[in-house]
């Protein structure tokens, strides 16, 4: 006999996960979540086994004899999704452009005066050897 299937919507699913009703939604489509369409279109639903697999598939083993922190969990995703070696890199090729920039415009404005202060003398130096 085939057992029937209990389906949830995305705002309990919400709940249950913690994830935006419109995230979930997504993870359909998108065929990460098992779920189905009812009402031609409008409505995505799941069920609750479907989403707690999937939690349970996302989330990383824990040590034994700890437990998770809570915290808002919309910033605790943020911060987790933050890869430190994908904004490290991309700064310091910034920092090091700017420091050659820097560089190439300390390096411009000496020569510039440098060559000011030669052409200054060089002129100097024609006037005083043409009066006789």
């Amino acid at each position: 006999m085939k057992q029937k299937t209990e389906y949830i919507s995305l705002k309990e699913a919400s709940e249950i996960s913690g994830y935006s009703p419109d995230y979930i939604g997504q993870l359909i489509r998108r065929g990460k979540l098992p779920g189905k369409q009812v009402f031609q279109q409008v409505v995505w639903m799941t069920t609750e086994a479907d989403i707690r697999r999937y939690i349970e598939e996302k989330r990383p083993a824990k040590e034994p004899g700890k437990q998770a922190a809570r915290s808002p969990k919309s910033l605790v995703r943020f911060l987790q999704s933050i890869d430190p070696q994908r904004i490290t890199v991309p700064f310091l090729y910034l920092a090091a452009g700017l420091s050659v920039c820097l560089f190439l415009l300390i390096f411009y404005v000496f020569t510039s005066s440098l060559d000011h202060n030669l052409d200054q003398r060089a002129e100097q130096q024609a006037q005083v050897k043409g009066t006789p």
